[in-house]
């Protein structure tokens, strides 16, 4: 999930075989975080076009496009689209800070999902970012949670470090953004990563295996979504989700 030249957040071609095995876009941590992201945005009243930066290979702008949001996407590295049809709105191999300008300014939401977590200036990166698209009224942004999680895949996905609320916060406001939510999500997992490293203290898979039961992931996906909404964010999670305002 790749950024900006300036700050290449990239994956080289075994972490991507590793991270988007053939069918990624119906696997159940994917389904789940689409749905939490696709409530945020309704929450929020972010408008489109949306334009999901570091993209990967689309199950994001599949998921919102389906269900009626004009998305695009883009990403410095190069995918095989979760289907064909997205290749005519993804920019693979395009950097979206050097995008012409009368592109970006088409643009009134961002999202950056499971990408500031790679870059050592993240806040540097967020306030280009909100410089080269003036139309941008909200950002909708997920990062890894809880340091005491870190593992091996933290390390071999190049992550620089995982967030807890507080720190997300900061950064939005160091990066000149308003936050307006801020919250944990994949509270059960969190319990499930914490009692493997308590227990077991095995490393964790580094590479996510092809998806083969399609209604299995659905409902774990149900479960988690659920999880999100009626868990109070403060409780801990994997993920943070934040949504922040630039005031235009």
């Amino acid at each position: 999930m790749a950024v900006s030249g300036a700050q290449d957040s990239g994956f080289d071609a075994r972490q991507r075989a590793d991270a988007y095995p053939p069918g990624i876009g119906q696997h159940y941590w994917l389904l789940s975080r689409n749905r939490i992201v696709h409530a945020a945005l309704r929450h929020a009243g972010a408008a489109a076009p949306v334009l999901d930066l570091g993209c990967g290979p689309g199950a994001t702008v599949h998921y919102l496009r389906a269900h009626g949001i004009d998305c695009a996407g883009t990403d410095l590295s190069t995918y095989e689209p979760v289907v064909p049809e997205l290749a005519s709105v993804i920019q693979f191999g395009a950097d979206p800070l050097t995008l012409p300008a009368d592109e970006r300014s088409r643009f009134r939401t961002l999202l950056l999902l499971d990408v500031l977590e790679h870059l050592a200036a993240p806040v540097e990166l967020l306030r280009q970012v909100v410089g080269a698209y003036p139309n941008v009224a909200h950002l909708v942004l997920t990062v890894p949670a809880r340091q005491e999680l870190w593992s091996n895949y933290d390390e071999y996905y190049g992550h620089q470090r995982r967030y807890d609320r507080a720190a997300l916060r900061a950064l939005c406001r160091d990066a000149g953004l308003r936050v307006r939510d801020c919250r944990y999500v994949f509270h059960s997992l969190y319990v499930a990563l914490a009692l493997q490293r308590l227990l077991l203290r095995g490393d964790r898979a580094l590479e996510f295996a092809p998806v083969r039961y399609r209604r299995l992931h659905q409902l774990i996906a149900g479960c988690l979504y659920a999880d999100a909404q009626l868990v109070p964010g403060a409780w801990l999670g994997t993920s943070v989700l934040a949504v922040a305002e630039t005031g235009r």
